[in-house]
């Protein structure tokens, strides 16, 4: 009995030790980079898309969403953006509608998971390709004003040609999204990272 227990138990050990796991992703990452040197962007290539904004009003702790204030900052969010990267033009994202909130969702979590995993190379959801242009600038932001006021801003460089998610930048930051001097100073920093001017 002593022999077959030492027998198995060193089975295991030497079967354990000879066996490697391997990683698992998710669907949507199409490989690994193993050169994750920071790439950086022509102002010139980089094209807009339509924001991807979500803003609450929270008030005793009860977070109200906001379309009104939505609107407002995402007409802020494409002019400052145009001002900053020379473009007359934007091209128009359906991602604030009803029917896509699951693509906002996947589009929330790929995000996140490209932002902490720079060396993933991650499929864009075809929903926010341009066919038309080779690299877009999507920026997302999930805010709260009123009781507290804080939000993140993700900064995401889209290879449409390629149909991947080149890179993000995300920035945290504590104040109110509606103040307008602070969103542009936040674009400002994030473009001059992404172009590096």
């Amino acid at each position: 009995m002593k022999k077959t227990l030492l027998l198995l138990l060193t089975s295991t050990i030497i079967l354990s030790c000879g066996t490697t796991k391997q990683k698992s992703y998710p669907d949507y990452v199409l490989g690994i980079n193993e050169n994750i040197e920071k790439k950086i962007f022509d102002k010139d290539s980089l094209n807009i898309v339509t924001p991807n904004i979500e803003i609450y009003n929270r008030v005793n702790n009860i977070s109200e969403r906001k379309y009104d204030d939505r609107e407002v900052i995402k007409t802020f969010v494409i002019k400052t953006l145009k001002s900053e990267l020379n473009k007359a033009e934007h091209f128009e994202l359906k991602l604030m509608s009803e029917d896509y909130l699951t693509v906002n969702k996947i589009l929330e979590m790929i995000t996140y998971h490209k932002f902490k995993n720079p060396e993933w190379i991650v499929k864009a959801p075809e929903e926010i390709l341009i066919s038309e242009k080779k690299y877009t600038i999507l920026i997302t932001m999930t805010a709260r004003y009123g009781d507290t006021n804080n939000g993140v801003i993700y900064f995401c460089v889209i290879n449409n040609y390629n149909k991947i998610i080149e890179s993000v930048d995300r920035y945290e930051f504590n104040g109110s999204p509606l103040n307008n001097k602070q969103t542009k100073k936040r674009i400002q920093k994030a473009i001059a990272r992404i172009t590096n001017t």
